[in-house]
């Protein structure tokens, strides 16, 4: 930023070294010309559209040469030539504008960067042979380069084919200043038009990020309503309170053990204040929990409900606490003891699933880099199955081949063979995006993956994205398993989160790099517009003073 910084200062120390060239000449012509110089820097100036500006600039130029015909030819990053205005005296446009200049005389100024005036064309050794010229029978030119931080970014050229010597030195000494102006100009219009075109491509991206975060929100209500089935389905029962004790929700189990006719009719009690808890000596426990944070647990609790059914039951009471830390309602869990065995069984299981569940949906969100991303689903889905390995593989981008990324868990060969060839599982899931269960390698010939030494049962899900598979989800057991509904559900469900994981990373990468280009641009433009005013200020105190001379 420093460099641009000596840069434009020193365009600006050499359009006003022009302009004190004048001082010295304080002739009627000379003073009409500054004034006229001034009058152009305000027009080419007074906009920041490119292809107006470049009209403005050519015209403007006519006028002062008086010119025949001039050309506007801008050089673009790879060093060819875009003849961008072309224009005669009447401000027409003049067609096939290459055809119609020299473009020896053009290569010339290029090749050294300065400004070339020609009185006859014709009668120059230099250029009198060569075919455009005798073609087109020229005869006066100016050709100016177009400098700005010292770099060439186009070229103003003007002719008069009628007249020799049409053109002085005076002529092209004006026509070099006006250039230096219309140089930054043009410069800072281009700068412009990539701002607005970095503000519409931003835009653009933020538009898709609030259709992610849309999609997002969205995938996790679908979690949400997942978690409350679990513990609807869960076969004991659970209930919620508030901090004064009233009672938020109850599952069906609950419902039967007390005998309650619904949800509704158990969500009008007040825990601290319901007879048959007093009776039954659970208010001090419910306050311990309520009150003090307190987690209690009573076994074998001889109950009768509000509804008068009888049941031994056993409570667990944890408080539900808020960011402060501090308790904010309480969480219930009773079990009808008859069934004791079995329901802390399941409700292990499940907790644990539900846990893990969350713990693993949480990793995957924490990050937004694509390799941490990637690690914490491979980890998740080995966690989620309690299988012995597993891997993921995502599509090769502009490609049809599911390439292996990451591996975790025992592995019997030291460099596994998943790919994307022709009958694989790879190839399988990219014809047919939907799970594939083998409990038994032994018993399934149809993948080559299956005769690999160790692996007795796979599971392989694909990541789907808008419809489309973006990668394949794996998991691994070397002992012969079956997998049950809902432990598929579950893998399918972090397959899905692992998909929105995988695109949030991957646009944040993009977004994060485009930001970063966006940021660069606006100083850029911000640094050349405070130059640009402080140039034509210098210029106005320079024709004043001209004047008063």
């Amino acid at each position: 930023m420093e460099d641009i910084f000596i840069e434009v200062e020193k365009e600006m120390r050499e359009v006003e070294e022009g302009l004190v060239g004048f001082r010295g000449k304080a002739g009627g012509k000379d003073a009409e010309r500054l004034r006229k110089l001034l009058e152009i820097s305000g027009v080419v100036n007074s906009t920041l559209q490119l292809e107006a500006l470049l009209g403005l600039v050519m015209d403007q130029v006519i006028e002062i040469s008086k010119a025949e015909g001039g050309f506007l030819i801008l050089v673009n990053q790879e060093g060819r030539l875009d003849f961008r205005v072309a224009r005669n005296m009447g401000k027409g446009e003049i067609e096939d504008a290459q055809s119609e200049v020299s473009h020896t005389i053009i290569e010339e100024v290029i090749r050294k960067r300065s400004p070339l005036l020609i009185e006859d064309a014709s009668q120059d050794e230099r250029f009198a042979r060569r075919s455009s010229v005798l073609d087109l029978k020229l005869k006066s030119i100016m050709c100016v380069p177009l400098i700005s931080r010292g770099k060439l970014i186009g070229l103003v050229y003007v002719e008069n084919r009628s007249i020799s010597g049409q053109f002085t030195q005076d002529d092209l000494g004006f026509l070099c200043l006006f250039a230096n102006q219309a140089a930054i100009a043009i410069e800072n219009a281009g700068l412009h038009e990539d701002l607005r075109s970095s503000r519409e491509r931003i835009k653009e991206w933020n538009r898709k990020l609030d259709q992610k975060v849309r999609e997002r929100t969205e995938e996790l209500r679908r979690l949400k309503e997942f978690n409350e089935k679990i513990v609807a389905d869960a076969p004991i029962g659970i209930f919620t309170t508030d901090r004064e004790g009233r009672v938020i929700s109850a599952n069906p189990v609950l419902l039967e053990i007390l005998g309650s006719p619904s949800e509704e009719r158990t969500k009008q009690f007040n825990v601290l204040e319901l007879e048959p808890i007093k009776e039954a000596g659970l208010q001090k426990p419910f306050k311990r929990a309520l009150l003090k944070g307190e987690k209690v647990e009573l076994e074998k609790l001889s109950y009768t409900s509000y509804w008068g059914k009888n049941a031994i039951v056993s409570l667990k009471l944890a408080p539900l606490r808020g960011r402060d830390g501090k308790p904010q309602g309480s969480v219930g869990i009773v079990e009808d003891c008859t069934q004791r065995s079995k329901l802390e069984k399941e409700l292990k299981r499940r907790a644990q699933k539900l846990s893990l569940l969350n713990g693993v949906n949480k990793k995957i969100s924490s990050s937004i880099k694509l390799d941490k991303v990637l690690r914490a689903i491979v980890e998740g889905a080995k966690e989620l199955s309690a299988a012995d390995s597993s891997c993921i593989q995502i599509l090769d981008e502009g490609k049809t081949d599911l390439i292996f990324t990451l591996f975790a868990g025992e592995c019997p060969q030291k460099t596994p063979r998943f790919n994307s060839a022709p009958g694989g599982i790879a190839d399988w899931i990219l014809q047919n995006p939907q799970p594939l269960v083998i409990p038994d390698t032994a018993q399934e010939g149809r993948f080559p993956e299956t005769r690999e030494k160790g692996i007795k049962a796979i599971v392989a899900l694909p990541i789907m994205s808008k419809d489309k598979v973006i990668g394949l989800l794996r998991v691994n057991s070397q002992t012969p398993r079956e997998f049950g509904q809902e432990e598929l559900d579950l893998l399918s469900n972090f397959a899905s989160q692992s998909a929105r994981a995988i695109e949030n990373a991957r646009l944040y990468e993009e977004l994060e790099t485009k930001v970063e280009d966006m940021e660069r641009f606006n100083r850029l433009a911000v640094d050349r517009e405070l130059k640009m005013v402080e140039l034509k200020k210098r210029i106005k105190e320079l024709t004043e003073e001209v004047d008063k001379r």
